[in-house]
């Protein structure tokens, strides 16, 4: 009997096919969790320097309101 995984006089594994699929769907997993992680890191420390920094521009201007005696 002719296997349907014979091609090219070699015989395609069936479970090995399985394990590679498995294998790239835990590449897959692991690649989108670094990249959402790192642009989530990226954004959000660039959004906390710039709130830290218009914190210390605040502290530092002049408040004009206050009443010097």
């Amino acid at each position: 009997m002719v296997s349907i995984y014979t091609y090219y006089a070699g015989y395609i594994d069936p479970s090995a096919n399985l394990k590679e699929l498995n294998a790239l769907k835990a590449l897959y997993l692991v690649c989108s969790i670094f990249l959402r992680g790192t642009s989530f890191f990226a954004f959000s420390r660039y959004f906390l320097l710039s709130r830290r920094l218009q914190t210390k521009l605040k502290r530092m201007e002049p408040d004009y309101n206050m009443n010097i005696q």
